[in-house]
């Protein structure tokens, strides 16, 4: 968020003295002055008029010589009251794809205490990997699935580790 606020200042343009004091001002009214009795969230999208966004910390972080990598995502809704013995095979699939480097991870997505998710979120290595899965996943073809699209999701910084 500090970044995200900090490109408040960095669109009105730096050089600008009168519209870098007009956002001056205006963080000084909302971030500084309301700060710890509000909600942050609430402080924050009264400063900068919106929800926060990762770009300006990817913009002041940006490495020069990063080899940047294209991965796709497959975020997909579903109900789990269909849920039978596609769920084997539609782990399978899954493993299969990471074992042959296509997959990079998949998992549920909402809140981490339901015991019923409503969705889930893959990550493939290239757009034909999605869409394969997306063609053979069980889920799919079973009426699971309520909602399923591709996204093309460029991975500008990444920690690197091993499991």
């Amino acid at each position: 968020m500090s970044a995200d606020a900090f490109g408040a200042f960095e669109d009105v343009g730096l050089n600008s003295e009168e519209k870098v004091k007009e956002v001056g001002l205006k963080f000084r009214d909302t971030i500084l002055s309301l700060g710890g009795g509000i909600d942050p969230m609430t402080v924050f999208k009264e400063f900068r008029g919106q929800q926060p966004s990762p770009d300006a910390l990817l913009r002041q972080y940006r490495p020069v010589s990063f080899h940047e990598m294209t991965t796709h995502l497959l975020p997909h809704d579903f109900v789990l009251k269909k849920i039978n013995y596609s769920t084997r095979v539609h782990l399978e699939l899954a493993k299969k794809m990471i074992e042959e480097n296509k997959c990079i991870s998949r998992g549920p997505t909402g809140q981490p205490v339901v015991e019923v998710p409503t969705g889930a979120l893959f990550v493939f290595t290239d757009l034909e990997s999605a869409q394969s899965y997306a063609d053979n996943d069980p889920y799919v073809a079973n009426g699971i699935v309520t909602k399923i699209s591709i996204v093309e999701w460029n991975v500008v910084l990444q920690k690197e580790y091993k499991l």
